[in-house]
């Protein structure tokens, strides 16, 4: 597999697949006002973006990211009370889910359900991440949502972290050396990007959007420094 299909399946997938079923959860049981839903629209034609790129190494991508832009159009991005044709959105992620999940079982035939789980970790560190930025960017005032998304981030990072120590006894046995330089390189970049993400709790302050934004930046450097090991 080549760099560009590993960078779709193990980074801008699972952020735009983790970061959709955020938004949609936030604009289906979230108490948002007019102007919030709006601003939350406007947040979506990141995640198309994110699906195009996807779809560009495997073309069936360009559904999910159809689906979002066409309810995208469909939607104001200013206020507005009308929640528009959820049903899109909950389409492309289950959609984009099925695809994504075949596409781990093809490239990873011998050690799928490994494959999986750290897959799912990648999914829920990177796309609440993602989320996190995005609900920022759209000014919600969903407050729960600043304390859930970071210890959502530890907990599968945890997850990320175990999932890949397992393959590497199990898949990656014959290469030790290079398994153990990958992991102390990637490691303390995903601890790092945990930390910052969840200092706000630590403080008891605000989170702000730069904060967000480098522990994305430091969690996706993170997960590209593991593509070696897939």
């Amino acid at each position: 597999m080549d760099t560009y299909a590993q960078l779709s399946i193990h980074i801008f997938l699972p952020m735009a697949i983790g970061a959709l079923a955020i938004l949609i959860l936030a604009l289906t049981k979230g108490e948002i006002c007019p102007g919030q839903r709006g601003r939350l629209h406007k947040q979506l034609p990141i995640i198309a973006c994110l699906f195009f790129v996807g779809g560009g190494a495997m073309p069936a991508f360009i559904v999910p990211a159809a689906l979002v832009v066409y309810f995208s159009v469909q939607t104001k991005t200013g206020k507005t009370r009308d929640s528009g044709p959820l049903f899109l959105l909950i389409l492309a992620a289950v959609s984009a889910c099925l695809f994504w999940i075949l596409s781990i079982v093809n490239s990873e035939p011998r050690f799928v359900l490994g494959s999986l789980s750290i897959a799912m970790g990648e999914v829920i560190f990177l796309g609440a991440a993602l989320g996190h930025l995005l609900m920022i960017k759209a000014k919600t005032r969903l407050q729960a949502f600043h304390t859930l998304l970071p210890v959502t981030g530890i907990a599968s990072a945890m997850l990320l972290v175990l999932s890949v120590l397992v393959q590497a006894h199990w898949a990656w046995s014959e290469q030790s050396e290079v398994v153990i330089s990958v992991i102390s390189f990637a490691f303390p970049l995903l601890l790092t990007a945990i930390l910052v993400w969840s200092w706000h709790l630590f403080r008891s302050s605000t989170v702000n959007q730069y904060q967000v934004l480098v522990a994305s930046a430091l969690g996706i450097s993170g997960s590209y420094l593991l593509l070696p090991l897939f």
